[in-house]
């Protein structure tokens, strides 16, 4: 993301997190970072019109409420390093970031509280009691409606399976809660709900940086005795990514189960073509070729590797061994 769409993604979450804790519904454990940002959508035009707006606001009226713009400011700069500025993590925004941001809106709350009271003390001189219960009535009806709409994210995260089913509710776009759903139903041994919410998070997301998804599903096609599918799932993982090791391992020993040695020692093969300076292609490749009786091959492997690491002590430590079991001690 560019500085423009970051600063975009900034007002959105000044925006966000003010409105969520003023009225806390349809919250999320996970508010998922887009991939393809358009700073033009409507919702973050609003953002950064509404925070203009207040920030000018407050400006304007600094003088008389000089409480309101140094709330603001103060809000502004405790929330800033989570504004997406500098991006971590896969969230857009996050729930917990509003616990300490906020805190300055909760003192002017409460000063708004005790000006109040000192205003309806001085109109209820005679009945000194009665400020106290007017406060105390206006402040639960204010607190009631955020209470009551924070009931519900509070009880689904006491279970990982209606958690992401939540997640995906709000956003059926998420592929990271797609892939969580998939893992949870997996462990209940629920293979085809897993299989189906695995494909809804490669629809989602079908690039670099889900290839995971790929590799669950082509693991979960071989417990059900699909191996072509299999196969074609973790192909697809190493498209998306060529190095992930996980995934060329899983299509190698499926490709040496039904094809031979030689057809297994080829995703080694392309993942060193694809990335050069891959030194564990090197060293899986190197030892494929030892285990198949091609010492010579594997030892050149290794040399070729050694002179390209920056740091060779792992393509060393391979190449020793292949040396040494042929017999050279």
């Amino acid at each position: 993301h560019g500085v423009v769409d970051r600063l975009v993604q900034a007002c959105y979450g000044l925006a966000f997190y003010v409105s969520k804790t003023v009225f806390p519904a349809r919250l999320s454990p996970l508010y998922e970072l887009e991939l393809d940002f358009d700073p033009t959508r409507p919702v973050y035009l609003a953002s950064v019109a509404g925070v203009v707006v207040v920030t000018a606001a407050l400006v304007a009226l600094r003088r008389r409420f000089p409480a309101g713009l140094a709330a603001w400011v103060l809000f502004a700069v405790i929330v800033s390093p989570v504004l997406g500025l500098l991006q971590s993590g896969a969230q857009r925004v996050a729930d917990r970031y509003t616990y300490l941001a906020c805190l300055p809106f909760a003192l002017l709350f409460g000063a708004g509280v005790a000006a109040l009271a000192r205003r309806l003390r001085a109109r209820s001189a005679p009945r000194p009691m009665a400020p106290r219960v007017a406060v105390f009535a206006r402040t639960s009806a204010l607190l009631a409606a955020p209470l009551a709409a924070t009931s519900l994210p509070t009880a689904v995260s006491s279970v990982s399976e209606t958690l992401w089913r939540h997640v995906a509710a709000l956003d059926p776009g998420s592929y990271i809660a797609h892939h969580n759903l998939s893992v949870v139903l997996q462990r209940q041994g629920r293979i085809d709900e897993a299989i189906r919410s695995e494909l809804a998070s490669i629809e989602a997301h079908p690039g670099k940086g889900n290839e995971q998804s790929r590799h669950s599903l082509g693991s979960m096609y071989l417990r059900q005795g699909r191996r072509d599918e299999a196969i074609e799932a973790f192909r697809g993982a190493v498209r998306v990514a060529p190095t992930h090791v996980e995934s060329i391992r899983s299509l190698v020993a499926e490709l040496r189960r039904t094809e031979g040695a030689d057809a297994a020692l080829q995703p080694w093969r392309d993942a060193i073509a694809a990335d050069p300076d891959f030194m564990q292609g090197y060293i899986e490749l190197a030892l494929a070729l030892h285990t198949a009786g091609k010492g010579s091959q594997a030892e050149d492997v290794l040399r070729a590797a050694v002179g390209r690491a920056p740091t060779p002590a792992p393509a060393l430590h391979a190449l020793g061994v292949v040396v040494y079991q042929s017999g050279r001690a």
